[in-house]
This record gives structure tokens, C-alpha cells and sequence, in this order.
């Protein structure tokens, strides 16, 4: 059970199980903060969560803290592969539902469908991290590229 508690925090079991061996009462305290703490998160958030900019950096990163957390995903970006890919990963690695949306929220028809698919679940969290940005020295932008920036 005190193993389960450490799993589910996101750590290894193996580097908490000397120390729940060797201080027992920590480990069974340590265990029993892990479970307040996650439904407390779960209570006041909710079973889903919308993380934009889901498929890489940090919007992924908050993903998997999420996943971490029992929380299902709704996982919204424009690379369909990659997001595909990291949606199904996740929802295999921590149990979860994860639900995939490609769209474009520059898009008024794509932050419709992002509504729309909300609105069929108890989702209280929003992690907006989607942005236009390429990696790359500002003055090497074409006109196009910050005419996007803008738009």
C-alpha cells in the first residue's frame, strides 16, 4: 500500500523503499499526505482537464503532471501525429482517458469544436500554453511569419 502511494506520486518506489523500511511511520505519513493532496486537487478541479499546447515543451509536460494526478486530458495542438502519439502514451502510462483534438485555435470553427468537446465533460482546469512561436532569431522571420504573429 505504502508503495502504491509513492507510484502514484510520480517517483520510483525503489528510492522511497529504504526509506519506508528504515522510518515506517514516515512512509505510511508520507503516503497518506500523497492521497490528501490528490483529492484535494481532484476535488477542487475536477475528473478532466484542457491543456493546449498538449503534443511538446511545457504544455506536454503539464500533461503528464496531470496524468500523474488521475486527472483525464483533453489534450488540444496542431501537429496531429505527435499529439496522437503522446495522447495515446499517456493514457496507457497512468490509466487515463485522454482525448485528442487537432485544432487550430487561431480558428474560430477550432476553439467551437474545443467547446464543444468541454462542454460534454466535467472540466474545470485550463492549461493554455498553445502559441505561434518558431525557434529562431526574431530578424529571421519572413513577412508572412509576423503577419502570423499578429493575426
Amino acid at each position: 500500500m505504502i508503495l502504491f502511494g509513492c507510484i502514484w506520486k510520480g517517483d520510483e518506489p525503489s528510492v522511497y523503499w529504504s526509506k519506508i523500511n528504515s522510518h515506517l511511520e514516515n512512509g505510511i505519513l508520507f503516503f497518506i499526505i500523497v492521497l490528501w493532496d490528490m483529492n484535494k486537487f481532484k476535488n477542487r478541479y475536477g475528473d478532466w482537464a484542457v491543456v493546449a499546447g498538449a503534443a511538446e515543451g511545457i504544455g506536454l509536460a503539464f500533461s503528464r503532471a496531470l496524468a500523474r494526478r488521475s486527472i483525464n486530458l483533453i489534450m488540444i495542438d496542431v501537429q496531429r501525429e505527435r499529439l496522437q502519439k503522446e495522447a495515446v502514451k499517456l493514457a496507457e502510462s497512468y490509466q487515463v482517458k485522454s482525448l485528442p483534438l487537432t485544432v487550430d485555435l487561431c480558428l474560430h470553427e477550432g476553439v467551437a469544436r474545443v467547446m464543444d468537446v468541454v462542454g460534454q465533460h466535467d472540466c474545470r482546469l485550463l492549461i493554455y500554453n498553445a502559441a505561434y512561436g518558431p525557434v529562431k532569431p526574431f530578424l529571421e522571420n519572413t513577412p508572412a511569419e509576423l503577419d502570423h504573429y499578429i493575426d
